[in-house]
């Protein structure tokens, strides 16, 4: 794991304010977690920039244990907290998560960038059949759905947070995809969808409406933070070995 600390000029104070970013440098599992727990300690934000909910950072405080994969873990001292736009987004676990930290007692204060990708269910059932179809050669995913929401970002036809959250962009959006990933899945994979569009409009609508209230420009944020002098703290997901770049390819 590596903690890199890099400083930045605040142009409103002309001071040297400090950040750490938190990097796995294997393929994840390095402790992280841990480390964001014991630096959220003295940040005033805490970002997480990267991945999705196929990470995960476990936080014990006391008798209660926090398992997050979304949601930064700078969460359980009530920190405020940042899903940027480089993340992808399960809506269903963010909530559960989100209920998680209201049941500890802590107030939540997240903020969501409007340009973070949703994961949608066609992500996960395309993730499955890809994994499968590789036989002996599979990556060995989580079938989560996080290569295939990423996959679509790079192409340009992802759904973003900020339609996510708007019915009016939403709904044709899920129509326009829905149709096209069950033909690749069927004739690409040979497998029947299980998904309904209707149904999909129904179940991320009602998610959306919950999930509103925190959305954000976290650039904006992140930057306003540190121009102000304060502390920010930047959490990395996965490990460097799983970068398309310089990881394990």
């Amino acid at each position: 794991m590596e903690v890199f600390k890099r400083s930045f000029v605040s142009s409103s104070k002309g001071e040297i304010v400090p950040a750490r970013i938190v990097i796995g440098a294997q393929y994840g599992d390095e402790g992280k977690g841990k480390i964001v727990d014991l630096f959220s300690e003295k940040a005033d934000l805490v970002v997480r920039f990267n991945g999705g909910n196929n990470a995960g950072h476990t936080v014990v405080v006391g008798e209660k244990t926090f398992k997050f994969h979304l949601i930064p873990s700078g969460a359980v001292q009530g920190k405020e907290c940042c899903i940027g736009a480089g993340v992808v987004v399960d809506p269903q676990i963010l909530l559960e998560e989100i209920e998680m930290v209201k049941k500890a007692g802590k107030k939540v204060k997240l903020f969501i960038d409007a340009r973070s990708h949703i994961i949608m269910p066609w992500h996960r059932e395309l993730d499955g059949a890809r994994e499968q179809a590789k036989g002996a050669k599979k990556i060995g995913t989580t079938k989560r759905g996080i290569g295939p929401c990423y996959a679509d970002r790079a192409s340009r036809s992802g759904i973003r947070f900020c339609e996510f959250v708007e019915p009016k962009r939403f709904n044709p959006r899920v129509k326009e995809l829905a149709v096209k990933k069950a033909a690749e899945l069927e004739k690409l994979y040979g497998l029947k969808p299980s998904f309904n569009t209707e149904n999909v409009i129904k179940e991320y609508s009602e998610y959306a409406l919950k999930l509103r209230e925190f959305l954000a420009d976290c650039s904006v944020k992140a930057n306003n933070a540190i121009n102000s002098g304060k502390n920010v703290l930047f959490e990395g997901a996965q490990g460097a070995f799983l970068d398309n770049d310089f990881g394990s390819y």
